[in-house]
């Protein structure tokens, strides 16, 4: 618990955690499985920035102790570059793009779908 940063919290009744901290607990549940592939649908959703950076740290340290498989849902598109090496982008149930981190950034398509224009490689 000390390396998922929930010790200090070891005896609280989880329905009495602040919302960032029922979710850290909730991914610490599914990790001691010792799952082969993990999907988290949404881990940061109504996470602050702070606890979604918080959550990126946990998941990458647990991936590696353990040594399962990621498989991650989210809008939060920060999250997904920092914590994915690969990404794949839907857009209307459809593939739109696949590759790493750096090729979503540079990719048109996903550009044009998710800001609805292009955008020059200057203001990018």
């Amino acid at each position: 618990m000390q390396w998922l940063d929930l010790a200090s919290v070891a005896d609280v009744a989880v329905t009495a955690l602040p919302y960032g901290i029922e979710r850290r607990v909730g991914i610490a549940r599914a990790f001691a499985m010792q799952p082969r592939f993990l999907l988290l649908d949404e881990p940061a959703a109504g996470l602050t920035m702070g606890e979604a950076d918080d959550l990126v740290k946990i998941i990458l340290n647990v991936r590696d102790r353990i040594g399962c498989g990621v498989v991650i849902i989210e809008h939060n598109i920060r999250l997904i570059m920092k914590l994915c090496d690969r990404i794949q982008v839907l857009a209307r149930g459809q593939t739109i793009a696949e590759g790493s981190a750096a090729d979503i950034r540079a990719n048109v398509v996903v550009t044009e779908a998710y800001l609805g224009r292009s955008v020059s490689k200057d203001h990018a």
